[in-house]
């Protein structure tokens, strides 16, 4: 009796193993020319199948043939928009969503029409000639996650001889580039020492001629920022110990103040060193690069006292003019660049943090909540200058 039914069973295995299973064969895509565009529901799942041309190509026949409006007469523009805003989106992810938040309204059906950066689109070109890093106002607090301790770099010892700071050299990698992190050496301000006077010592000084500096122009968490009489195309941004002095009392840093500054200023310079490495690993690899720099002028006659000296940078200011001044070929840069800024930015704040027991944030607007950074953007992306083509300049990171 077992052995029957077993018999029986492997019988029906047998017939059932047999069979194949029919599977309905996938629709045939619908030639761009006749999509239909007054089922948009529909068109929300069949756009992804369409290249840029196919679309450009279907959207004109659509618009000749009369068929952008519905039977009783409604303009079908709007929700076509509304598709394509996903899907420019969709394109353009690396731009943070606050900045996309102030260009989602435009018009992408003109954006459709219109060409992205030669060579660097998002149809296929790669935008990166290296592997993506190894990741294992600005606002600071001194105490943050075990997470972030648990990267590995060591964490910098200062040495002090008399008043002045001296902060040593190290060479990090980040991802498959390697940061050169430049001796300090920081003189502090003396006791009733104004610092702005000072300055324009220095200044006087180097240029050979008496140089003031005038009210500043802007202000930052821990500078101010001026005009330089003497060279117009830099500027010149002081370290303030009254502005540094405030935020090292906010948080309870293990380390003196004098140290603070010296710190920032390595910072600066070792972010610089990556920055200009990173751009000629694209000149290199026969790309251009997704960013410009505004340089910061590396004489020990200024960093020493807390002085940089920085070239002036002009271009369209990324949250007030682009808004106005929109266009694809400025989205696809822009994004260019935020992918590379995606790609290295938390391995540096973990190193930055690391090493000296800082941790950098920023909001990007009065509304969002703090986020870690490693390249600083500043708040509503002020350190972001765009050329005319949307590449952005740096001026400050």
């Amino acid at each position: 009796m077992i052995r029957n039914t077993f018999r029986r069973g492997l019988l029906i295995f047998v017939l059932l193993s047999s069979c194949t299973v029919a599977t309905p064969p996938h629709p045939p895509k619908t030639p761009p020319e006749q999509l239909d565009f007054t089922q948009v529901e529909r068109l929300r799942h069949l756009l992804p199948e369409y290249s840029d041309d196919e679309l450009r190509l279907s959207l004109r026949k659509a618009e000749e043939q009369g068929r952008l409006r519905t039977t009783d007469g409604s303009d079908l523009r709007q929700q076509i928009n509304a598709l394509l805003a996903s899907r420019f989106r969709q394109q353009y992810q690396d731009i943070p969503d606050q900045l996309w938040e102030r260009v989602k309204e435009s018009d992408w059906i003109k954006f459709l029409y219109e060409p992205a950066s030669a060579g660097v689109g998002p149809e296929g070109e790669r935008i990166l000639p290296f592997a993506e890093a190894s990741v294992g106002g600005a606002q600071l607090t001194g105490a943050h996650t075990e997470e972030v301790l648990s990267v590995q770099a060591d964490h910098v010892t200062f040495t002090q001889q008399g008043s002045a700071i001296h902060v040593p050299a190290a060479t990090v990698a980040v991802g498959d580039l390697l940061m050169t992190i430049p001796e300090i050496n920081y003189l502090p301000p003396r006791p009733g020492e104004n610092i702005l006077e000072s300055t324009a010592a220095i200044l006087s000084r180097h240029y050979g001629k008496n140089v003031q500096l005038g009210e500043p122009f802007a202000h930052g968490a821990m500078r101010s920022v001026f005009a330089n009489a003497a060279d117009p195309d830099t500027i010149v941004k002081v370290y303030l110990p009254e502005k540094m002095a405030k935020i090292h009392a906010s948080a309870p840093f293990k380390f003196p103040l004098e140290a603070f500054t010296a710190y920032f200023l390595q910072r600066d310079l070792a972010l610089q060193d990556f920055l200009l490495k990173a751009r000629q690993k694209y000149l290199d690899n026969g790309l251009k690069p997704p960013f410009d720099i505004a340089l910061i002028d590396v004489r020990p006659e200024f960093i020493e006292r807390g002085i940089i000296v920085q070239q002036k940078a002009k271009g369209l200011r990324l949250w007030k003019d682009l808004p106005d001044g929109v266009t694809r070929q400025r989205l696809s840069n822009l994004n260019r660049y935020f992918t590379f800024h995606r790609l290295y930015d938390e391995q540096l704040f973990k190193l930055i943090s690391a090493r000296y027991g800082i941790f950098v944030n920023v909001r990007s607007t009065e509304a969002s909540a703090p986020r870690d950074i490693g390249l600083d953007w500043g708040e509503k992306f002020s350190n972001l200058f765009l050329q005319d083509d949307g590449t952005p300049t740096l001026i400050d990171w």
